[in-house]
């Protein structure tokens, strides 16, 4: 059976769909009685919707629902097809029918234990398109509908991080800084914490090639320094956090993209030295060794 799964994953993740379908449909003929067909349905369901293909998604998880009724797989499809429906929606920009389709959502699994997760996704694609307001509505639901969630206090958290935002797209630098300080204030103890400081560093990072773009070198290099100022919180402040090696690598990259390199060398090197384990210290050592061999070319010792 895990043969001809295969057979379909590779066909789906190549962007094969044509050639996807009589595979899964094998798949679905040929090992029926197959106690892991839930579970491989399910996966290339996940497939589909990974790759925007939510239809194709939808007659999986409805072919789950139809062959293993009353079942946690059922149950987790009817979660994936409402969800999906928010989700197409939002990708095609219909974005009255995303929010008809988020109540809907909410009413019609009021009070199930994965509603929170299932309004979680909602908030990052809206993100994702640049609907700060639209991503804190959802967020808000969250809050109400899912109040003793973890998610819920994710979802605060996600809140602040989108006002902050705007003051990142604003220019508002010193703003920036003031409210990240609340933040950690308010949240020092939430594992969630340091992810959140991370992703409001990468906005900077993303409004540096904008500048860039516009030939705003200057901006771009400063927005390069707030970045790492913003990594630089999480390295001093979590240095224990799963996010601490992350922020360190970044740190090191903006700081060598506005052309300071000792102070690069010294966040490259501290990846090496406290985060050896972090699966991307390899870059840190790659960095390193283009940066000394610059120096060399430029006759300057930077260790």
């Amino acid at each position: 059976m895990w043969a001809q799964m295969g057979v379909a994953k590779s066909n789906v993740e190549a962007g094969k769909f044509d050639a996807a379908k009589p595979a899964i449909d094998k798949l679905l003929s040929n090992y029926s009685s197959e106690p892991e067909l839930a579970t491989a349905i399910h996966y290339l369901a996940r497939r589909y919707r990974k790759e925007k293909r939510y239809e194709d998604a939808k007659q999986l998880y409805q072919k789950t629902i139809k062959r293993f009724p009353n079942t946690s797989y059922a149950d987790n499809a009817s979660i994936e097809i409402a969800k999906m429906a928010v989700l197409s929606y939002i990708d095609s920009g219909n974005y009255t029918a995303a929010k008809t389709a988020t109540e809907k959502m909410v009413a019609d699994f009021s009070g199930h234990l994965g509603l929170a997760r299932m309004l979680y996704e909602v908030p990052w694609e809206y993100e994702r398109l640049g609907r700060y307001a639209d991503a804190k509505e959802v967020c808000r639901r969250i809050i109400t509908d899912c109040p003793d969630h973890f998610r819920a206090k994710k979802a605060a958290m996600d809140i602040r991080r989108y006002e902050i935002v705007g003051s990142v797209e604003a220019g508002e630098h010193s703003k920036v800084s003031t409210e990240v300080d609340k933040l950690i204030a308010d949240y020092t103890s939430e594992p969630y914490l340091p992810d959140v400081i991370n992703q409001l560093a990468k906005h900077y990072r993303k409004k540096v090639l904008q500048l860039q773009e516009q030939g705003l070198s200057q901006q771009a290099n400063d927005c390069l320094n707030n970045a790492a100022a913003l990594y630089d919180k999480v390295i001093t402040g979590f240095s224990g956090s799963l996010a601490a090696p992350a922020a360190c690598l970044s740190a090191g990259d903006c700081c060598r993209k506005s052309g300071q390199l000792e102070r690069s060398n010294q966040y490259y090197q501290k990846v090496l030295d406290d985060y050896s384990g972090y699966f991307l210290a390899w870059q840190a050592q790659l960095y390193l060794i283009d940066i000394a061999m610059a120096g060399v070319l430029h006759g300057k010792d930077l260790y």
